[in-house]
C-alpha cells in the first residue's frame, strides 16, 4: 500500500483576477480532491477556522498560503465552491442533476 498518494482527480480554476507572486503571474489553480489528512493537517497548522480554510485550499492547490491570501474575493469564493463541490457525494450530484 502506498502511503503518500494523492487523488488524481483535479479541476482547474481559471482566475478572473490573476495573482502575481514571487515574480510569477498565476492565471489558474489546479485543485485536487481533498483527503481526510488534508483536513487534519489544516486543523493542526492553523488556529482559526478562516486560517484552516486557507491552509486547506493551499494544500489542495499545491501553492503557498500567501497565494490563497492574495486571491481576489470572487476567485476565493469560486475556489471555496469548488472545494465544497468535491465534498458532495456522487449520489447527491446525480440527484441534483435530475431536479
Amino acid at each position: 500500500m502506498e502511503q503518500n498518494t494523492y487523488p488524481s482527480e483535479t479541476t482547474e480554476l481559471k482566475l478572473d483576477h490573476p495573482v502575481f507572486h514571487n515574480g510569477v503571474t498565476l492565471a489558474s489553480l489546479t485543485v485536487r480532491r481533498p483527503k481526510v489528512r488534508d483536513h487534519l493537517i489544516a486543523k493542526k497548522m492553523a488556529k482559526t477556522e478562516e486560517d484552516q480554510d486557507i491552509k486547506l485550499m493551499s494544500l489542495l492547490a499545491g501553492v503557498d498560503d500567501d497565494i490563497i491570501q492574495e486571491l481576489d474575493m470572487d476567485d476565493y469564493n469560486a475556489l471555496q465552491e469548488m472545494v465544497m463541490g468535491f465534498r458532495k457525494r456522487s449520489s447527491e450530484k446525480a440527484t441534483s442533476k435530475k431536479a
